[in-house]
């Protein structure tokens, strides 16, 4: 699962987004994204008045319209994977872009990105998305940026980079440490997995990791102006240890996240839960604004 993240009209010809959109409620405070990964529909009183980020799959219906109308104050993404390709997508396909294996724990092919058909299937996904909702995205939540720097660090920062150029739109990173100060046009990042209140037991190699690469280089993007999200599934939750290692570890990463949630619902599939006024929720309860 950003300030200048809000775009004018791009050269394909698109509509102007909202400029009032700022990713912080009437108070000033920054808002936790919503992240949905289901075909429903949100309701519509809430999501006219949602003013964090949503992110939605490529395939929801309002990603081809409507997702202006349906969140007008909201920064809105799509999920876009820098690796994965399920294989629905090949189907019925005599071509395809070059391919690196199969990831069975995932159930998807993963992209050969030091392939030129890898780089430009992955160019023209996000081209053709751009475009989409007559051009009014604010950017693309990017996936599996781990994998893609594993493997293809110098091909995965120059794609992205000229993605960003081409396209006029922002990165909102999951995860991707290694990629924060290489990637043009990073608005957001979400910290899967990653919540101050929840790190569990951590061993000496986690910990020296996250000291010497994670932190220093969240604390280099928050003073760009990017702006951080911790995000741990229910199902996962692990208190933070008591000692004083994993303690201070804890509070270094509260200093620079803007905001942290636990999502009840490990598939992204589940719209917020609202009371029958529809009031806008103010803050989040096991991942479910209330």
């Amino acid at each position: 699962m950003a300030s200048s993240r809000v775009h004018g009209l791009l050269e394909q010809g698109g509509q102007p987004v909202n400029r009032q959109v700022s990713g912080t409620d009437p108070e000033g405070q920054t808002l936790a994204p919503w992240f949905y990964f289901g075909q429903d529909l949100p309701d519509e009183t809430w999501a006219r008045s949602f003013r964090g980020s949503v992110v939605l799959q490529s395939y929801h219906q309002l990603v081809q319209h409507g997702f202006a109308e349906a969140f007008p104050l909201a920064r809105r993404y799509v999920h876009v994977s820098l690796t994965a390709l399920d294989p629905w997508v090949l189907v019925g396909r005599t071509e395809h872009p070059a391919l690196r294996s199969f990831d069975s724990s995932w159930g998807v092919y993963r992209l050969d990105l030091d392939e030129v058909s890898a780089q430009e299937w992955l160019r023209q996904r996000c081209v053709d998305l751009a475009t989409a909702d007559e051009g009014r995205l604010h950017g693309f939540f990017l996936d599996d940026v781990d994998d893609g720097f594993a493997f293809s660090p110098e091909v995965a920062r120059a794609l992205l980079s000229s993605i960003h150029e081409q396209t006029g739109l922002s990165w909102f990173l999951n995860r991707g440490f290694s990629a924060l100060d290489a990637v043009a046009g990073v608005a957001e990042i979400l910290l899967e997995d990653v919540h101050p209140d929840h790190l569990g037991d951590l061993n000496p190699d986690a910990i020296r990791w996250n000291w010497e690469i994670v932190l220093p280089a969240l604390s280099r993007a928050r003073g760009r102006g990017v702006d951080l999200h911790a995000l741990v599934y229910q199902q996962l939750l692990a208190p933070t240890p008591e000692d004083g290692e994993s303690r201070a570890l804890a509070a270094a990463l509260r200093s620079v996240v803007a905001t942290a949630q636990i999502a009840a619902d490990p598939h992204l599939r589940q719209w917020p839960a609202l009371a029958p006024e529809h009031d806008q929720p103010s803050e989040t309860v096991d991942g479910v604004p209330a």
